[in-house]
């Protein structure tokens, strides 16, 4: 019998993950996975053994789900990334971010995956088919008591269901294996690994950023090139880079002003939004301008000020009044299609991408 103090500790828990707030790695996270969608292709092929070859279709779920509570309200749940993966054999994934290990985790993951099952449930009669998406988290940090899994155990009259949870270490990861399996979505994170150092910094941590980020700078430079990443994809990463390591250092200003004086910042300095306008300019660009009209007019029927989108976007108002002037056009459903047939009249697409994997 379960004790009530356990149980007691249990429901604490629960409520308690219910409040968690989204953090600025949160944000860099979702970011990366609508505008960067591809080379989450990657990160399945290394956490669930998968072998997408980078030209399957991702079809992107909605990240808000409503639980019907038992007084009548609803709760609003945002998860991280859930998405369809469209090949042979479809598949849907619910990918997390966590900056720490944490024991709740696990609960929010079985509460987060139960709610996109149910969105996707069929009925027929009075038989019920709810299908629970391939789902691992992203431990930002991690510890000697961190497992490589955590499993969900469903107990039933008819058996117990066990279900398991990878869990992917990013300060496992050096340079060369994110290179080498093409783990873009880690590199803007890449800094937690020289975190347990910014307490007693020795002379030579911020030369060994610089080059590490020098080395990132020129790997991404190579895929450019190469045409495996798009300007706007790459502009994204960095872009996301460097916002992590203003956060991270946030609270030790002595690191933060190390790092400044080695022009870390320059490193990640890249001209994102000059590569956008060059690409409605010419017409290369509508996968990237669809990104960022998507969230443009997510937030417009939720309301939001214009300057808060500028600031949520990091993008200028004046880079951001085109994209406002051609869905005000469309208001109030702001349909992202009538507005990009209208920004983009139909054409080929020349873009001619390699594949990510």
């Amino acid at each position: 019998m379960t004790d009530k103090r356990t149980e007691s500790k249990t429901a604490k828990r629960i409520n308690g993950s219910r409040m968690a707030e989204s953090t600025p790695y949160d944000d860099v996270y979702r970011t990366l996975q609508n505008d960067c969608r591809r080379w989450l292709l990657p990160m399945l092929n290394e956490i669930f053994g998968e072998h997408y070859t980078g030209r399957e279709e991702i079809i992107p779920g909605p990240n808000e789900h409503f639980l019907n509570c038992q007084d009548g309200r609803e709760q609003e749940r945002v998860t991280d990334t859930t998405f369809t993966v469209l090949s042979e054999k479809p598949r849907k994934y619910h990918i997390e971010c966590q900056a720490n290990p944490d024991g709740s985790m696990m609960i929010r993951m079985f509460e987060y995956d139960s709610q996109i099952a149910l969105d996707s449930a069929e009925v027929q009669g009075y038989t019920m088919t709810v299908t629970f998406p391939r789902s691992a988290v992203l431990f930002l940090r991690h510890n000697r008591n961190t497992p490589e899994k955590m499993t969900m155990e469903i107990r039933t009259e008819a058996g117990a269901l066990f279900c398991d949870i990878p869990i992917m270490k990013l300060q496992l990861y050096k340079l060369e294996d994110i290179f080498e399996k093409k783990l873009l979505l880690l590199l803007p994170f890449y800094i937690f690994n020289y975190e347990k150092e910014f307490s007693d910094p020795d002379e030579t941590l911020e030369e060994r950023i610089r080059e590490d980020f020098l080395r990132i700078r020129e790997f991404l430079e190579g895929l450019t090139s190469r045409g495996e990443l798009t300007e706007y994809e790459r502009g994204i990463i960095m872009d996301m880079t460097k916002k992590v390591v203003m956060s991270i250092t946030g609270s030790h200003p002595d690191v933060r002003k190390r790092l400044e004086g080695a022009m870390v910042g320059k490193i990640l300095d890249c001209e994102t939004k000059q590569a956008y306008r060059k690409g409605v300019a010419e017409g290369i660009a509508q996968g990237e301008v669809r990104a960022v009209m998507t969230q443009v007019c997510r937030k417009l029927k939720k309301g939001t000020s214009t300057e808060k989108i500028a600031g949520e976007l990091e993008m200028r108002p004046e880079d951001l009044a085109p994209l406002l002037q051609s869905a005000e056009k469309y208001a109030p459903d702001y349909d992202v299609e009538m507005i990009l047939a209208e920004m983009f009249p139909p054409q080929a697409d020349t873009r001619g991408m390699a594949d990510p994997v």
